[in-house]
């Protein structure tokens, strides 16, 4: 099992989904062969 976390300014006031797809866009090569991919995303607090 592999898990991405990551934060991001660009994340705020997009919903979940669409920050996944900003991840999955930007590491497609990368996360291409892995199965059983989480990712989890959020805007910096504050």
């Amino acid at each position: 099992m592999y898990e991405i976390h990551v934060e991001s300014e660009e994340f705020r006031e997009k919903r979940p989904v669409q920050q996944h797809r900003m991840v999955t866009q930007a590491l497609s090569e990368e996360i291409k062969h892995m199965h059983g991919l989480r990712i989890f995303t959020s805007a910096p607090k504050g």
